[in-house]
């Protein structure tokens, strides 16, 4: 397991690799999760040291230079591995998503579309500052599809997650118990 590279897009349209150990050890929730509804959209131009939203005013920048989120509930069905007893099989985190522009549901040609209610994925998910919301670290590879043939990175093209061969989501799945078990062995 030691080997298992994901590689996930960014948006400078270029590959990363991304360790999945490290993504695991990098995560504060794991689990796989239904988006539910959209409970807050803003924009803003960062966290200040005590993890409250600054506005671009307040930072002597335009306002075109706000960055727009959007806050969903995540209910969560099975949690794989967790730094907080809050995060259990039935209870509710928010997610806050990170977007251009201002339209949640616009999600046809994006290199990394915002989730909608509904969406049904495998998350890796990390403190945001705020320490109320969690966030995706490694865009793309912190969110994975699991609802189809094959495990897939929620870039706009649902690109296969590919170690050599496709992975079903219940392989993939099982790659990240075992690491998420390994680590707690340490």
């Amino acid at each position: 397991v030691a080997l298992v590279w994901v590689s996930a897009h960014t948006g400078s349209n270029l590959w990363a690799q991304i360790h999945l150990e490290n993504l695991v050890a990098s995560s504060n929730i794991i689990a796989v999760g239904t988006v539910k509804a959209l409970v807050h959209e803003e924009s803003f131009a960062g966290y200040d040291d005590k993890g409250n939203l600054i506005k671009a005013q307040e930072k002597g920048l335009p306002p075109e230079t706000e960055v727009s989120f959007f806050d969903y509930t995540l209910e969560l069905e099975q949690v794989f591995f967790s730094d907080s007893t809050l995060a259990q099989p039935g209870s509710q985190v928010i997610l806050r998503m990170f977007v251009k522009g201002t339209e949640p549901k616009d999600r046809t040609t994006q290199e990394f579309p915002p989730s909608i209610p509904g969406d049904r994925n495998l998350f890796f998910l990390y403190h945001n500052p705020d320490g109320k919301t969690y966030g995706l670290r490694f865009a793309t590879a912190s969110r994975i599809w699991i609802d189809g043939p094959v495990a897939t990175f929620s870039d706009g093209q649902r690109t296969p997650v590919n170690f050599g061969s496709q992975f079903t989501p219940a392989e993939f799945i099982q790659a990240v118990k075992e690491i998420v078990r390994s680590q707690k062995d340490q």
